[in-house]
């Protein structure tokens, strides 16, 4: 079983094993476009048949290294067993239910944590707070207020929460980490950081060098973000959170296997 550093190091490696990818979209790219200004000024549909069958057969390529470089990913970040949980939603939309079904699929292929396994979480509907805004939380008592409309990712990062709920470890793991990665640097305003108005004005986080200052959030020991914001981007932007900041990568992938 690999280790989350040697799990980073893999998923670095695939850049550079698929660096023809990006040559292909330059490829695409450009015949996309001598095709697009050819059929405006050629009436040759023979030169025009070539041009088209040369740009499709680069997509066919494209599509082909982009499935290989998903699978490989998938093979490294997903775990061989996944979780199993049960839940209860009173969601009834179809939206609601696609999103939660894929959020928890998503969750489960990522760990294989035993504080959840067999367990059940209640997914309910959000309702907005004093100053009108929805926004999707995990509540305690393995429940999560979902705003209706939000995705998958919403529902994984939400199920993050439910985890580090579910085993302490992972939370005092997770603010050792924040508070390692902090130092002696002040938090700031999440409004100021992120040019999002909608943080409310209590809402400080450490800036470090996240990808997302949201990741540093302050909860005054309570709680903290590291666990389910490193979730959306090891199933999001796998490739640039182990670039970026491996460290971080190798705390989340370890943490989900429980270790």
């Amino acid at each position: 079983m690999l280790s989350g550093e040697e799990a980073a190091r893999r998923v670095q490696g695939l850049a550079v094993k698929y660096t023809g990818i990006e040559e292909l979209v330059k490829r695409y790219d450009h015949l996309d476009r001598v095709l697009l200004t050819a059929s405006t000024v050629i009436q040759n549909l023979d030169v025009l048949t070539e041009l088209e069958n040369r740009r499709n057969e680069v997509e066919a390529e494209l599509r082909q290294l982009r499935e290989a470089r998903q699978q490989e990913l998938q093979s490294i970040i997903n775990v061989p067993t996944p979780a199993k949980v049960r839940v209860h939603t009173s969601l009834k939309a179809h939206k609601d239910t696609l999103a939660i079904n894929e959020g928890v699929r998503l969750f489960t292929n990522l760990t294989t944590h035993p504080a959840i396994e067999g367990r059940q979480v209640r997914i309910e509907a959000q309702f907005p707070n004093r100053s009108g805004v929805l926004r999707s939380q995990y509540v305690g008592f393995s429940t999560i207020r979902m705003t209706p409309g939000e995705d998958a990712s919403t529902i994984l990062h939400e199920l993050g929460h439910w985890l580090e709920d579910m085993d302490k470890r992972i939370l005092k793991q997770s603010l050792a980490f924040l508070k390692r990665r902090a130092g002696t640097e002040p938090t700031e305003c999440l409004r100021d950081l992120t040019g999002n108005p909608h943080y409310g004005a209590d809402e400080r986080a450490w800036k470090d060098k996240f990808l997302d200052p949201y990741m540093g959030k302050d909860y005054h020991g309570e709680a903290s973000e590291i666990l389910s914001m490193g979730m959306e981007y090891l199933y999001r932007y796998p490739q640039l959170f182990a670039q970026h900041d491996p460290e971080y990568f190798a705390f989340v992938y370890n943490r989900l296997r429980g270790r």
